[in-house]
């Protein structure tokens, strides 16, 4: 079904509409296996599962009652969570995403007492494997839910003084991915103050998911007042910074850095990013150690939400592989219509929903 818009609130409709077309969450809900899972001392005591689960229900179950459903207690539980969904105004789809899957975990928490982090000892010369396995044991320890299993891996972080080869490791969760766009493919809308205008970036109008994926994972350089603190130097030094994917989630979120903001200006990329609706293969963007543990590396598109138009606003909408009919369905607000794969805009997608084959 669709959602009505209740007001410039298509950026949360895009969102939910790619949640709920994800099978593991779903079934959970429509099963009302949350219910044994609800923890009443979350920022939101429970309401934004209760709201969840039964928009969930609306939307999935009573298919005959009418074409659409209205999220307004889903929007009420997350406005009095966060004041900046309170209103009416048009918000970024990916910091309500981050924002409603964090409060959904929250509330559907089977930790609900969190100890505090264990301080972690580790060896320089510990392997990847098990300084990782620490590391998630840890966060574990303080965030058990359906929502963590569905949407939660694992990212190596690695920074390297350039003067003396010390080395950091980190090994942090992560829910979605924030990809950038490559600058040779960039092309620009900015608004100025109150101006807008068109820039290109130098290069074509598109570029490949792969090699957005190859900037996410590539050695950064770190210098001046970016320097890296050398705990061996106690100074600030040169240093690289690497990240890879160390734990695959069941569900990968890739967030397309379209959006960029300085003191003067904001910019929309406009880049038409290609990406393969089946067979994503993250395996190159595995730290080897973790490569080799991978029983599937391969990931399908299961969602997208797009945003189209400008800086001003512009409109979500979402595109969506229906887990109950298995047919692709485009869905604009309270408007559902059959789509293909095909019909899904590159230069429109800002957010890649892709689930892992097992």
């Amino acid at each position: 079904k669709g959602l009505y818009n209740l007001g410039n609130t298509c950026f949360m409709n895009s969102c939910l509409q790619c949640v709920s077309n994800t099978p593991d969450l779903t079934a959970y809900f429509l099963a009302d296996a949350h219910a044994r899972d609800v923890n009443r001392r979350s920022p939101t005591k429970g309401r934004l599962a209760a709201a969840y689960a039964d928009l969930v229900h609306r939307m999935w179950s009573d298919r005959g009652r009418s074409d659409a459903e209205r999220p307004n207690d889903v929007k009420r539980v997350v406005g009095s969570a966060a004041a900046r969904f309170v209103g009416y105004d048009q918000q970024d789809a990916q910091e309500f995403l981050r924002f409603f899957l964090d409060s959904l975990h929250e509330d559907l928490n089977r930790v609900t007492t969190k100890q505090p982090y264990e301080e972690m000892c580790e060896a320089p010369s510990d392997s990847d494997e098990k300084v990782s396995a620490m590391w998630w044991r840890n966060y574990c320890a303080r965030n058990d839910s359906a929502v963590k299993d569905v949407f939660c891996g694992q990212l190596r972080s690695v920074l390297t003084c350039e003067k003396c080869g010390h080395t950091s490791r980190c090994f942090d969760a992560f829910w979605d991915l924030s990809v950038p766009i490559p600058k040779r493919a960039q092309v620009r809308e900015r608004r100025f103050g109150g101006g807008l205008g068109l820039g290109g970036g130098g290069g074509g109008a598109s570029c490949t998911l792969e090699e957005c994926l190859d900037a996410f994972t590539a050695v950064e350089e770190l210098t001046g007042a970016d320097a890296w603190h050398c705990a061996k130097c106690k100074k600030q030094r040169p240093s690289t910074k690497q990240m890879q994917v160390y734990r695959l989630p069941k569900v990968l979120v890739i967030h397309l850095k379209r959006f960029q903001y300085s003191t003067f200006r904001r910019d929309k990329l406009c880049t038409d990013v290609r990406f393969p609706t089946t067979g994503l293969d993250l395996r190159p963007y595995l730290h080897p150690s973790a490569a080799k543990l991978a029983r599937s590396s391969t990931y399908d598109l299961i969602g997208v939400s797009n945003h189209m138009g400008g800086l001003g606003g512009g409109h979500y909408t979402a595109h969506c592989l229906n887990w109950d009919d298995g047919g692709w369905h485009s869905y604009n607000d309270s408007r559902v219509a059959p789509a293909s794969a095909g019909s899904i805009s590159g230069s429109a997608a800002y957010l890649l929903f892709y689930r892992l084959r097992e």
